[in-house]
């Protein structure tokens, strides 16, 4: 991995334009990523995979980052979000698409340079990762805090019980050891 700053504040000789408001975009350094934000409309544009590296960051970390005026929703009345727009690398029309069916975030891009994030954006994705992320943690601590009562009297009583179920001494011993532990 190299420590490179990836830059794409200049197109063909020009700033680039909030493809929103056409006011010129302002670099704002995230690590090593240059990601450009509107100072008027407040939406931001990731070039090549900057969002998903954003992303990676905490939403406390991108509130204490230049990103933090996207994170809010409060100047949406000066753009028209049914409008498409067109990339402001290469002023193609961008697709437009739901980052999941259950977040609300529609993101503009463009598959060969970026994505377009419209004022606010950031935010609600930023708190949808951290939902998921949490609760993608919470199922992994109810799997990690190991074997409950309840599956302990079960396995007793299936080797207990005649057939192939029986379990040797040893195991369900280590069972009830693993369920005791500290936690």
């Amino acid at each position: 991995m190299t420590n490179e700053v990836k830059d794409f504040s200049q197109v063909e000789g020009r700033a680039m334009k909030c493809p929103r408001c056409q006011t010129d975009l302002n670099d704002v350094t995230i690590d090593r990523n240059i990601v450009k934000a509107c100072s008027r409309c407040e939406g931001t544009w990731y070039p090549g995979e900057a969002l998903g590296e954003v992303t990676d960051h905490t939403l406390a970390e991108i509130q204490n980052s230049d990103l933090q005026p996207a994170l809010v929703a409060d100047h949406l009345e000066l753009v028209d979000l049914d409008v498409p727009i067109n990339c402001p690398q290469c002023q193609r029309p961008m697709m437009r698409y739901r980052y999941t069916m259950t977040c609300d975030v529609v993101l503009d891009e463009c598959l060969e340079h970026g994505v377009w994030l419209d004022d606010g954006e950031l935010g609600t994705l930023m708190a949808f990762l951290q939902e998921l992320y949490q609760g993608v943690e919470n199922e992994r601590n109810k799997l990690a805090s190991g074997v409950t009562e309840k599956n302990l009297e079960y396995l007793e009583e299936l080797s207990r019980s005649p057939g192939s179920y029986n379990l040797p001494g040893s195991v369900l011993e280590a069972l009830h050891q693993v369920h005791r532990r500290q936690r």
